[in-house]
């Protein structure tokens, strides 16, 4: 948490998506408020080799700014995340 807060508007930190489900799980309002001092970027884990997405919601919903996706497979998740972003043009 002091991490957090010390650290600068332009640090970046990255989450593999099942750390994500276990923070939200766990601790979601320390994952918020280590939002509000810097990038999270989520990205899927390794062992989805068929391409296959997880459900970006839950990384918005904790505040992640960059959330990674598969663009080789058409799913319901990159579908989902194309309409969400529809609304501001892209």
């Amino acid at each position: 948490r002091k991490a957090a807060m010390d650290a600068k508007p332009t640090a970046c930190s990255s989450f593999g998506e099942e750390r994500v489900r276990r923070v939200m799980e766990k601790e979601k309002r320390e994952l918020m408020i280590l939002t509000t001092r810097m990038l999270i970027r989520v990205y899927p884990k390794g062992s989805r080799i068929n391409s296959s997405n997880y459900s970006p919601q839950l990384a918005w919903n904790g505040g992640c700014q960059v959330v990674a996706l598969n663009f080789q497979t058409p799913d319901f998740p990159l579908r989902y995340n194309e309409a969400r972003f529809e609304e501001n043009g892209k």
